[in-house]
This record gives structure tokens, C-alpha cells and sequence, in this order.
């Protein structure tokens, strides 16, 4: 019974650094597109095409990995992943 406890602290835990890794990476992307937006807002004389694409990508990160719309298509059944 102890291991059983242990093995599921230690799920727990990696559950926890993975959210913490997904989080992270998506606010470097997040950071990293705006200051990319920003060089292109300013240098480049037709810029529209170029932004929509980055907003729709953009937009596409945020869906997926902090409004969890992947869930929404699950068949399994499950809730949380």
C-alpha cells in the first residue's frame, strides 16, 4: 500500500513539472511572437498577411494549451490528460 502511495505522489509530481514546462514554454513562444510582431509592425511596409498568420498562430497556442479545446474532441471519455 505504501508504494502504491508513493507511485501516485510521484505521478502528481510529474503531472505538476510538466503543466510547469508547458507553461513556461508557451509564455517564452507567447513573448518571443510579440517582439517578432513588433519588428515586423515596423519594418515591413505590407505587413497584414504576415500578422494575421502570427495571430492565428497565436491564437491556435492559446486554444489548445490553456483553454484545453483538444478536450473538447476526446472520445475516450477522459477528462484531463
Amino acid at each position: 500500500m505504501r508504494e502504491s502511495a508513493e507511485r501516485e505522489e510521484y505521478r502528481r509530481e510529474r503531472a505538476k513539472a510538466r503543466t510547469r514546462r508547458v507553461a513556461w514554454t508557451m509564455a517564452a513562444f507567447l513573448l518571443l511572437a510579440t517582439v517578432v510582431e513588433y519588428i515586423i509592425a515596423v519594418n515591413v511596409k505590407q505587413n497584414v498577411p504576415i500578422m494575421v498568420a502570427m495571430n492565428l498562430a497565436e491564437a491556435a497556442a492559446i486554444a489548445i494549451y490553456f483553454m484545453h479545446v483538444s478536450r473538447a474532441w476526446r472520445s475516450d471519455g477522459r477528462e484531463g490528460a
